[in-house]
């Protein structure tokens, strides 16, 4: 398998997506594409040999596309690394179509700086220990069989595949119009004169919408007076002052193993159920992270504590501003263990402090719910919403001393954090506090090869974390052997760009079709060589409580999505969508 060249390899890929007629095209890319030397148009791969430079991209790409329903794979275009709610699923389709070219796995995710990256090992070890994720979306969509269901008289079941492309509409949007359609009224043309009375028509039975598979979460069966003082002693470590890095990620660790264990061990579950577990939501203004990923960012202990802790502070803030008064606080996009309140309880009193909770998925507030339920918490909510909190508006124009949410990825990519802060900032009671505080963005020309040891090093503070979430960095292809070369940090800085905070509305214009205009950038005249843009992310979440550079996942130097070719001495006007797929956005003055 690992003998096969590259133009073998291409010639394998290409032959492969003809067969189960996917189209792919030879092309010549002027522009920098998301992936080097691909993009998508209208539902074709147009690939340009010349700059392809990580052959395994052709699978990442296809992937994307296969597991999308029929009616919607015309509309796909430009990069697809992210299609909200079937990166899983394409993990799994990569894997069994790797299996099936006889290509060797590691080779096709471990696609360079744009593909699967550094999370291609332990995608590769999971799968190869039947250890999937995403296989309950294959089943769910038709395309394979979930081994966990699979019955004596069922096809074989994953890694064989049954349809190499989605072969129904979504079920439940099928299932939504095949209903709306039997209700619909007879609204079709007469005849003026009826010789014969017509029967009336009767439409066949049409079956009930669709529903996902339930989620069931086992029941807490051990003590809970137990948990309470469990819960109590990781808290107090995670939060504390005096834990070092190795404390503090093993507390973070147990954390998750805590909540998964008191809350019904939803991150353990196989099988259909797990497809309404793992299914992502689109929103207007950006993606919704399924809620077992969502689970993961625990793990990321230093990003955890930083948010953690900011509330913490802000609460103590609130305080002392509002003496006398309980602390309301409103916390948007909670994911399934809601750590940024719940951990605040050993600290504070039910008459300090309460929350209101809100997430978009169900199946997070069930969980969560649960956990609430075990460890005796209930009267610290106020309430637990299901919806998008961008949309939600407060009962009676109720107002809040502290407002949070981390729903972001670094750079402010893809997850609808600014947009979020827009909202949510309009719920503070004046003088109240926002969590975080500030996120600010950056550009610098950045030598990565020079940095190389810090990736790694980060990467390596944060294993669990980088291993179980799916998330990767865009890191420069590494050198055979780096462990000697010094780390430094080899930069032009450009400038800060954005700076998010609760007055963003105040600060910044930002236009009905969700785009905030930024100041320009203008590429140096003679900029140093083998460096690449890239936008640094630092996080204030209160005070003096900071995520800098390589401190978290959200804190690695991130690429710009979709950027063009940059070309020195020119410049570039730049801004930040908010709707659609969020994050910053470059083009030459003067073009369309």
């Amino acid at each position: 398998m690992s003998g096969k060249g590259k133009n073998e390899i291409l010639s394998i890929i290409l032959a492969f997506l003809h067969d189960i007629g996917l189209e792919a095209r030879p092309a010549e890319l002027a522009e920098d594409t998301f992936l080097p030397g691909l993009t998508i148009d209208y539902g074709r791969i147009l690939y340009d040999e010349a700059r392809l430079t990580y052959v395994g991209d052709l699978l990442h790409e296809a992937a994307h596309i296969a597991v999308v329903p029929p009616d919607q794979r015309p509309a796909l275009q430009g990069g697809l690394a992210d299609t909200g709610g079937v990166e899983m699923a394409a993990i799994a389709w990569t894997y069994a179509a790797a299996l099936y070219l006889k290509l060797d796995p590691a080779m096709v995710f471990d696609a360079g700086p744009d593909g699967y990256q550094s999370g291609a090992a332990a995608i590769v070890s999971n799968f190869s220990q039947g250890h999937y994720f995403g296989v309950p979306i294959l089943a769910w969509r038709g395309m394979a069989v979930d081994p966990q269901q699979a019955g004596p008289d069922d096809p074989p079941p994953y890694p064989a595949m049954q349809h190499w492309l989605c072969p129904r509409p979504d079920p439940l949007d099928e299932a939504q119009a095949a209903s709306a359609a039997a209700t619909a009224e007879d609204v079709g043309p007469r005849a003026e004169i009826v010789d014969v009375p017509s029967p009336t028509p009767v439409a066949p039975p049409q079956p009930p919408p669709a529903k996902p598979p339930e989620l069931v979460l086992l029941p807490f069966t051990g003590s809970r007076d137990e948990a309470r003082e469990r819960f109590s002693a990781i808290s107090k470590c995670l939060l504390g002052d005096d834990g070092g890095p190795g404390e503090l990620r093993q507390a973070a660790n147990d954390l998750y193993a805590f909540f998964n264990e008191i809350g019904g061990q939803p991150q353990d579950i196989v099988g259909g159920a797990a497809f309404t577990w793992q299914q992502e939501t689109r929103l207007p203004s950006g993606k919704a992270i399924n809620p077992f990923t969502a689970a993961t960012c625990l793990l990321d202990y230093a990003r955890t504590r930083a948010f953690a802790r900011g509330v913490q502070a802000a609460i103590r803030a609130a305080q002392t501003r509002f003496p006398g008064e309980r602390i309301e606080v409103l916390y948007a996009g909670t994911g399934p263990f809601a750590p940024l309140a719940l951990l605040q309880t050993p600290f504070f009193g039910p008459h300090e402090v309460r929350f209101t909770l809100i997430d978009t998925h169900p199946a997070a507030l069930k969980c969560q719910s649960q956990i609430v339920s075990v460890l005796g918490l209930e009267s610290y909510i106020e309430a637990a919403i299901p919806g998008d909190a961008i949309q939600w508006t407060p009962p009676e124009g109720r107002a809040y001393h502290v407002v949070a949410a981390e729903v972001m990825q670094r750079g402010l990519v893809i997850e609808p954090q600014v947009a979020m802060t827009l909202a949510i900032a309009r719920h503070l009671r004046p003088g109240g506090f926002l969590v975080p505080e500030r996120v600010e963005l950056s550009f610098c020309l950045l030598n990565l090869q020079a940095e190389i040891n810090l990736v790694e090093d980060g990467i390596a503070r944060q294993a669990e974390y980088f291993r179980l979430s799916g998330d990767s960095i865009p890191d420069a292809e590494l050198p055979a052997s780096h462990c000697g070369l010094e780390t430094i940090r080899e930069r032009l800085d450009l400038g800060r760009i954005f700076t998010l905070t609760a007055s963003v509305a105040e600060d910044y214009d930002v236009s009905d079709a969700g785009r905030i205009g930024l100041p320009p950038l203008r590429m140096p005249d003679d900029p140093p060589a083998g460096r690449e843009l890239r936008v640094l992310t630092r996080i204030t979440t209160s005070g003096d409580i900071v995520l800098d550079d390589y401190a978290s996942g959200l804190t690695f130097p991130e690429l710009i999505f979709d950027a063009p070719s940059l070309t020195p001495g020119v410049l570039y006007e730049v801004w930040y969508e908010t709707l659609g797929t969020p994050g910053l956005r470059l083009q030459p003055t003067g073009t369309a």
